[in-house]
């Protein structure tokens, strides 16, 4: 089995739950103010769904939030590593995820059809490196910049902006590369988010 994404290594299910604790609280405290736009409108879609379900508000809200906290440890190392507060490292976070679309692919990979325990196993990979290639780009922002560029969601976007400067033509063409599929009226295949993760590579690359 995998581990969890952003997992340190070595580390006991206590000595993950001590080490991640703080962020974890931090952030979630925080609510879905520091994701992104994207981001908040699942928010809100989840929180609909449950509610239609017949959870209370309040329920519904603390359920929805779960699912981006699945970043907590990306965050919180992040945080750690450079000096930053959690919260101003989260929104950093999510604007990448934004500007590159992770937002979006990973949406994308939870529709994928999984016939078997392979294409589930293979898929939940991807995931995985998307994830990390969102921390590896978020790491790269936030040291070309200072701990205020996440004090709000404009800052973010505009520190996320100016990292982007002269790679502009190459995030064009990854988002030009999911437009196009998504409008493809075919749906999402693991070849395809093959494919545009491999368009986030090359900006990794550059």
């Amino acid at each position: 089995e995998l581990a969890p994404r952003g997992a340190r290594p070595g580390l006991t299910t206590g000595g993950r739950t001590a080490a991640y604790q703080p962020a974890a609280d931090v952030l979630r405290a925080a609510g879905p103010e520091v994701l992104s736009r994207f981001e908040q409108q699942q928010f809100e879609a989840r929180v609909a769904t449950f509610v239609g379900l017949g959870a209370p508000e309040d329920l519904a809200r603390d359920i929805a939030l779960l699912r981006p906290m699945v970043a907590t440890a990306d965050i919180g190392d992040l945080a750690n590593e450079l000096g930053w507060s959690a919260p101003a490292m989260a929104r950093l976070y999510h604007q990448v995820g934004a500007a590159f679309d992770f937002d979006r692919l990973r949406v994308a990979a939870g529709s994928v059809p999984s016939g078997d325990h392979f294409d589930r196993l293979a898929v939940r990979r991807l995931i995985q490196d998307l994830m990390a290639e969102q921390q590896q780009l978020t790491r790269a922002v936030a040291k070309a910049s200072v701990e205020a560029a996440g004090a709000s969601e404009e800052t973010a976007e505009q520190a996320v902006d100016a990292w982007i400067g002269t790679r502009m033509g190459q995030v064009e063409s990854l988002r030009a590369a999911v437009d196009e599929i998504e409008t493809s009226g075919a749906g999402w295949t693991f070849a395809k988010l093959t494919i545009a993760n491999g368009a986030i590579r090359e900006v990794l690359g550059s």
